[in-house]
């Protein structure tokens, strides 16, 4: 089982785990950021994502090479693995450490929508004035 055919369902696999997280976060960034900062909100996520694919194929590459060096010493691809694990384990440690403050925006943007209370009027208010206008005037315009 030492070939690249063995690792492409791995691979399929972790997407399978990536893929549905990724649409989560954007999913929950559009729920939660003022809708006039929606764009950059999902510009900084798209941005950090490249980033930190970059950062985790640079370390699980020289892990990958040095575990290759060290093969006859009983290594392998295994140290690599471990990066996307550790990401996992990353992600679901701050979901769990930050869960009660994303479903209180959750909650607030629930009743927002909804109108609920004078706040949710304002924010009906300027998400439709924005729809039909454009940005306001304190958003940043293209010089």
């Amino acid at each position: 089982m030492g070939s690249i055919a063995a690792l492409v369902p791995v691979v399929v696999l972790l997407g399978f785990a990536v893929a549905p997280y990724m649409i989560s976060v954007f999913i929950v960034a559009e729920r939660v950021v003022p809708p006039r900062r929606v764009g950059a909100a999902v510009t900084l996520l798209a941005g950090v994502t490249g980033a930190g694919y970059a950062l985790g194929s640079a370390v699980a590459g020289r892990l990958a090479d040095g575990a290759a060096d060290s093969a006859a010493q009983g290594g392998g691809h295994t140290p690599a693995y471990a990066v996307t694990v550790t990401a996992a384990v990353i992600a679901l440690a701050l979901t769990t450490v930050f869960r009660g403050r994303l479903a209180r925006a959750l909650e607030a943007e629930a009743t927002l929508r909804s109108g609920g209370g004078e706040l949710g009027r304002e924010w009906i208010g300027v998400h439709n004035r924005e729809r039909r206008d454009g940005p306001g005037e304190d958003d940043v315009q293209p010089a």
